[in-house]
C-alpha cells in the first residue's frame, strides 16, 4: 500500500499532508476533524494545506486494516510494512 501511495503522490505532484487534507474536504461522511499538532509551525503547515485544498486524493487507495488505519499504531509501522 505504501508503494501505491508514494506512486500516487509522485504522479499527482502532491505532498502527503495536502492529499490527506484533500481527502477530508472531499469526503461527505466527515462532518468535523480533530487535529493534533506538536508545534505552532506544524499547525501553520496544516492551515496552509487547508487553504490550498483541491479535489486530488487517491480514491482507489484504501485499507480496512485496523493496524494501518488507527493512528495509535503509526509509530510502530515501517514504510516497508
Amino acid at each position: 500500500i505504501w508503494k501505491q501511495w508514494d506512486s500516487w503522490l509522485e504522479n499527482e505532484k502532491i505532498m502527503p499532508l495536502n492529499a490527506c487534507v484533500n481527502f477530508i474536504f472531499n469526503e461527505n461522511l466527515i462532518d468535523s476533524v480533530v487535529v493534533g499538532v506538536d508545534s505552532e509551525d506544524h499547525l501553520d503547515e496544516i492551515y496552509r494545506s487547508i487553504k490550498h485544498s483541491s479535489d486530488a486524493f487517491p480514491i482507489s487507495l484504501n485499507s480496512d486494516d485496523e493496524f494501518l488505519v488507527n493512528p495509535v499504531n503509526w509509530d510502530k509501522l515501517g514504510k516497508n510494512d
